[in-house]
């Protein structure tokens, strides 16, 4: 039984065009899709192609889907997790790029696309957008704000420097640190460039907090290019530095060098000897305000001390304190001997100090590392005794005065006055009456009040006072 014929045509065309189909090849579509990709891989092996993406997914197995389109066409992109593991930037939609890749053909939909095993953005480095997309997502959680940053210990007796063995700015951050003020230094070897050495700061700021007696972290490296610096950009890095529970202070690279891990931490430093200059105080320094305050102290005690002698010198003079005037004197003269004393056992004590304080400062110089620390708290622990032995001088000289000023007070007569006493004196003598029995009937005395005098004349004299008994 045959086909029919085509409508208006002969049977015997009809068989003819059948005969023909029968010996064509007919293609199904897999192998069709299968030619068309052979093909244009072949003749397009692979190209850089610009383009802005837009449809972006990053799905969970690790590959990303997306269409790369300019004004007039668009094409889809595949690029899988292996090649896409070491991009630095996160693509975006609208973002314009350069993508790497090989066209072919999806076998499942018939759809071309490329498969992308490089991209980068377009105008700018990858670098500098992963720099800028991370600095913005640590900023807007607060990572950088001033009043998390935590305060930098004055005198620290432990620092653990986090950097690179190996290179120049450990032994100039160490130089530094041993010129200003000698005190014990743990150093945490890490790699500071290269595949992995993210992890290993951060692993190494880990280790620099769980190490007894740390007060702070010296995170440095010397200068390089932005991809030399790159382990500093890294989040896992930021994240360290930010979870510390000891202040960090960074010294990375030369000045113009400002990386995510200098934001995040709680002091920054152009350089890395830079970093090791504030972490610590100049030990002159210490010692020249030592002396400062000694001399503050010494000032301040004399200025006192002067200030008592003219009150006594004027008590002295005054016409109430006539008859105890020797006693005054007498205390006087033994204010000055203390004074003298206290004025020789304050030089005594500077220069004990300052002589203390060289020779532990050259002892600390050269001990050995392990020594270091113990000088250094050595040294502090001096420096607060010496103060600690000022103020409590201070304290006895203040005590003192008060104790001459509480006698002159018991010798001041004008003080008995205040209580509603009276001073009489004989007016012929001008001695001070104390006893009845110095007066007779007919005497004129003066009597001195709080406030003021009055004149009298004696009537009667009586020996005892009422209810008086001998």
């Amino acid at each position: 039984m045959g086909y029919p014929a085509p409508r208006g045509g002969r049977a015997g065309e009809g068989r003819q065009s059948q005969s023909r189909r029968g010996e064509r090849k007919i293609l199904t579509v897999s192998e069709l899709a299968a030619r068309v990709k052979d093909l244009i891989e072949r003749s397009i092996p692979h190209v850089w192609i610009e383009g802005e993406i837009s449809n972006f997914v990053h799905h969970a197995s690790g590959h990303m889907y997306f269409s790369l389109k300019d004004d007039r066409s668009q094409i889809s992109a595949a690029f899988f997790a292996g090649d896409n593991r070491t991009l630095k930037f996160r693509p975006e939609n609208g973002m314009k790029v350069y993508a790497f890749g090989k066209p072919t053909i999806y076998g499942v939909r018939g759809t071309y696309q490329i498969v992308v095993s490089r991209m980068q953005p377009a105008g700018v480095g990858d670098l500098e957008v992963a720099f800028r997309q991370l600095k913005e997502k640590l900023d807007k959680e607060g990572l950088f704000r001033a009043d998390r940053k935590r305060p930098i210990p004055r005198y620290p007796r432990v620092v653990a420097l986090v950097t690179s063995p190996s290179g120049a700015a450990v032994h100039d951050m160490l130089r530094a640190l041993h010129r200003r003020f000698p005190l014990d230094v743990k150093i945490i070897p890490v790699r500071v460039q290269g595949d992995g050495a993210a992890r290993d700061i951060a692993a190494g700021l880990e280790r620099a907090n769980r190490l007894s007696g740390a007060d702070v972290i010296l995170l440095g490296r010397g200068g390089g290019s932005l991809e030399d610096l790159w382990a500093f950009n890294e989040e896992i890095v930021a994240r360290a530095v930010a979870d510390s529970r000891i202040p960090v202070v960074t010294g990375i690279g030369h000045e113009v060098d400002t990386t995510i891990a200098d934001f995040v931490a709680d002091l920054r430093a152009a350089t890395p000897t830079a970093a090791a200059e504030m972490v610590v105080p100049d030990q002159r320094e210490v010692l020249e305000s030592l002396r400062h305050s000694e001399m503050r102290l010494a000032r301040r005690i004399s200025e006192r001390l002067e200030l008592l002698k003219e009150r006594l010198a004027r008590f002295a003079e005054s016409r109430a304190l006539a008859e105890p005037r020797a006693r005054l004197l007498t205390e006087a003269q033994r204010l000055d001997d203390q004074t003298d004393r206290m004025a020789r056992a304050l030089h005594n004590l500077q220069l004990r100090t300052a002589d203390e304080l060289r020779e532990s400062a050259r002892r600390m110089v050269r001990a050995h590392r392990t020594e270091q620390s113990r000088c250094g708290a050595l040294l502090t622990e001096q420096a607060r005794r010496m103060i600690q032995a000022l103020r409590n001088w201070e304290g006895r000289v203040a005590g003192r005065v008060e104790l001459v000023n509480e006698k002159l007070a018991a010798l001041d007569p004008l003080a008995v006055l205040e209580r509603g006493y009276a001073i009489a004196r004989n007016v012929e003598s001008g001695a001070t009456i104390t006893n009845a029995s110095t007066l007779a009937a007919g005497d004129a005395v003066t009597i001195r009040f709080r406030r003021g005098e009055a004149d009298a004349v004696i009537e009667r004299v009586r020996t005892e006072a009422p209810g008086e008994t001998k």
